[in-house]
């Protein structure tokens, strides 16, 4: 769930469970068109042309993509709590309508050189590895606040009569 008051940071919340333990990358995507699964979700979503960075980084430094990783348990759930200073969800750079991507491993951030692996069929994997899980992000009907009034009415809603048989 994303939310976000006027003048303020993006709050990030989310569930999620299946995951092997560790940190995985978690970022927003150019498209949220997955017609044909997480691979169509494009490139990071990067509307300043900055270079790839850690999500407390200023905008020269990281994507507006780039957000804080997932730390799943070994149970495999994780909860995810994160406020975010770049993602907008209004404006010319909203990130409504484009996608979040779940990585099977953690981004490193180009730090650290990961032997190629492949797999089933011979791609060869790096880095933060496959795409593993991904939704759009949309708008949702926002939820009605209860109010509840603190003072009494003054003069009393007449109680119905009560028929009692027997």
């Amino acid at each position: 769930m994303l939310t976000q008051i006027p003048d303020d940071n993006t709050s990030i919340i989310g569930e999620f469970s299946g995951l092997a333990p560790g940190k995985h990358a978690f970022k927003i995507h150019d498209f949220g068109d997955l017609e044909h699964g997480c691979e169509s979700a494009g490139d990071i979503y990067n509307p300043f042309g900055a270079d790839q960075g850690h999500s407390h980084d200023d905008i020269k430094d990281r994507k507006v993509g780039d957000i804080e990783q997932i730390q799943a348990r070994f149970t495999g759930d994780a909860e995810y709590l994160n406020r975010d200073i770049l993602v907008a969800l209004s404006g010319p750079n909203s990130v409504i309508g484009r996608s979040m991507v779940v990585y099977e491993r953690l981004d490193d951030f180009g730090v650290t050189e990961h032997a190629q692996t492949q797999d089933r069929e011979g791609v060869e994997i790096v880095g933060k590895g496959r795409r593993i899980a991904c939704c759009t992000i949309g708008l949702a009907e926002a939820a009605k606040k209860e109010t509840k009034s603190i003072s009494k009415p003054i003069h009393p809603a007449p109680q119905e009569p009560q028929l009692r048989f027997t």
